[in-house]
């Protein structure tokens, strides 16, 4: 795997900064669209309470294992995952050089392909 200077390391870090909030604002909407659901469904407001908190606790717990202790070591992995899972974009990878992208492309197209 390719080791990150520093600027490709600045990269990523704006990179993930940047997947993560496109991840809370996702479940952000997707919260706002389950109260709109619970305000017309008629259940008791303790069964809607649990359901979000169940919501807020699932989602928590997936950001912890994809964004809590990402050291510089493992930026490079995290982006690929990012780009794979479709959080990420080409159009976001092309901050990085040439090289970067196509080695990038070329490592999300072989695992897509597994």
């Amino acid at each position: 795997m390719i080791e990150l200077t520093k600027s490709p390391k600045k990269i990523a870090r704006q990179l993930i900064n940047l997947a993560l909030q496109r991840e809370c604002e996702d479940f952000l909407n997707k919260v706002q669209s389950f109260l709109h659901e619970v305000e017309s469904s008629g259940k008791d407001a303790y069964a809607n309470y649990l359901s979000l908190f169940k919501k807020v606790n699932e989602f928590d717990e997936h950001i912890a294992r994809h964004y809590d202790g990402i050291s510089g070591s493992r930026y490079l992995l995290t982006i690929l995952n990012l780009y794979c899972a479709g959080i990420l974009s080409g159009k976001d990878i092309t901050l990085f050089d040439e090289d970067m992208q196509k080695y990038l492309t070329d490592m999300k197209r072989k695992l897509m392909e597994e």
